[in-house]
């Protein structure tokens, strides 16, 4: 058994300070709040997002933190589980290579942060803090991780970036771990189809900073969490060899995960952004008539091909279920693939927008779906290569170059996500009132300065 690595973990995320923080990471952070702000607002929009803000508003909790989008404050841990669960109902939130964080650490730091009146250099480091961890965790139980989502090593990052934001002390960061790890989150992939996906996230969010609280008042939980054999990590993933978690502390402040984070462009799993891209540019740049359009030849990534027809494969019934069932809706779209890709030919652009039950069920749309054809290549990376024919024999390609996280490499602008996203919930003198905050955050000596634009 490995000794300490829990103790390592805890005494790193307490002793890290700000002037620590390279100044490429701290920027990086700032441009991750952006993206999650602007992922949230989106979410508020969605239906589901209505129902779960609707839902926290008869709770009358303790009004200490905020509701993004939602017009009410709460208490901390129901505020972060809500804005946690909106940015999670798009698949819009960023990512890295083996786990998502910004969907779990943004949410839980505003909550803790506006209850405790962190300021926004206390923020940025519990941020970082969370995305070096979960960074760190998610590579560890990626493979063969058996719960199917790298979402269960929010049982880590959460409590820390939370209790970092509390000021526990190492102790009590360790214990906030252990009381984590009591409730670690399975997953039931059918729950993606439904209005509930969002407490995937959600639901991690709420316990983490719950388990920091107890810790706070000095409610233990193990101190050898991580590295026993009877263990999260093992348990959660049944890795045999136990010397992987040495990745979990390794070079730990020195090689920045932070700067690996990458944002979508697109409400959709990251596997398909470079055939959409590629489609929007073909019809925007072409006159493509929808109705005459013979064949959607796709060159993509196997990985894509593997989890294109996610559901709609299984259910021969799949787009009835969308209109008829309550406990299936659009979300099941995001990870199938299809659907994104044809409306994007269809509407010329791939937003929240295109989402809509009229536009899902558009027999056009579905005419598109039938035409689609993908052809895996190893040798094309994570990008695609598009070919539209036409009945008349037109063709038209174009090829989009993603890098090997599925990131555009010719780069991605998260403020323009913010503005579109939170068009119509905010003006854009409201909009950018609050980019102006979080690109100066590390001057901000309450981060209540931001909650209170972001409400």
């Amino acid at each position: 058994m490995r000794q300490g690595i829990t103790r390592k973990v805890a005494e790193w995320a307490h002793n890290l300070k700000f002037e620590q923080i390279p100044k490429e990471v701290v920027e990086r952070v700032k441009n991750q709040l952006i993206n999650m702000v602007a992922t949230i607002y989106a979410g508020s929009m969605m239906e589901p997002g209505q129902k779960i803000i609707k839902a926290v508003k008869t709770w009358r909790d303790k009004p200490e933190s905020t509701v993004i989008s939602g017009g009410c404050k709460t208490s901390m841990q129901n505020a972060a589980m809500v804005n946690s669960f909106l940015s999670c109902i798009l698949e819009y939130e960023d990512y890295l290579p083996e786990s998502h964080v910004g969907d779990v650490g943004v949410p839980a730091a505003l909550a803790v942060g506006e209850s405790y009146s962190s300021s926004g250099k206390e923020i940025i480091t519990a941020l970082v803090i969370g995305n070096e961890v979960g960074g760190r965790t998610g590579e560890v139980l990626v493979d063969p991780v058996h719960v199917g989502h790298a979402s269960p090593n929010h049982a880590i990052d959460v409590p820390l970036v939370a209790g970092r934001l509390m000021g526990l002390d190492v102790e009590q960061l360790m214990d906030a771990m252990g009381i984590a790890c009591t409730h670690v989150q399975g997953n039931i992939m059918i729950n993606w189809v439904a209005d509930c996906k969002g407490m995937l996230t959600g639901m991690p969010a709420y316990i983490g900073i719950i388990s920091a609280k107890l810790a706070e008042v000095g409610l233990s939980g193990s101190h050898e969490v991580l590295e026993h054999s009877l263990g999260y990590c093992n348990m959660a993933s049944n890795i045999p060899d136990l010397s992987k978690l040495e990745i979990i502390t390794k070079d730990l402040g020195k090689e920045w995960r932070t700067l690996k984070i990458v944002y979508k462009p697109f409400p959709v799993v990251a596997y398909y952004n470079a055939p959409i891209d590629a489609i929007i540019k073909i019809v925007n740049n072409n006159e493509v008539d929808p109705e005459k359009v013979k064949e959607v030849s796709i060159r993509c990534p196997f990985i894509m091909m593997l989890t294109a027809g996610f559901y709609s494969l299984r259910y021969p019934d799949f787009y009835e279920r969308i209109k008829n069932r309550r406990d299936w809706t659009y979300q099941a779209l995001l990870i199938d693939g299809y659907y994104p890709m044809a409306i994007s030919l269809v509407d010329k652009e791939y937003t929240p927008k295109q989402l809509k039950i009229e536009k899902i069920l558009n027999p056009t749309v579905q005419e598109i779906i039938k035409k689609i054809k993908l052809k895996g290549d190893p040798a094309i990376g994570s990008s695609a290569e598009v070919t539209i024919t036409m009945q008349d024999g037109t063709s038209y390609t174009q090829f989009s170059k993603y890098d090997a996280f599925f990131q555009p490499e010719e780069g991605f602008d998260v403020k323009k996500k913010l503005y579109d996203m939170a068009e119509g919930v905010k003006t854009k003198q409201e909009i950018g009132e609050i980019m102006s905050t979080i690109e100066k955050l590390e001057k901000v000596d309450n981060i209540n300065q931001l909650t209170e634009l972001l409400a």
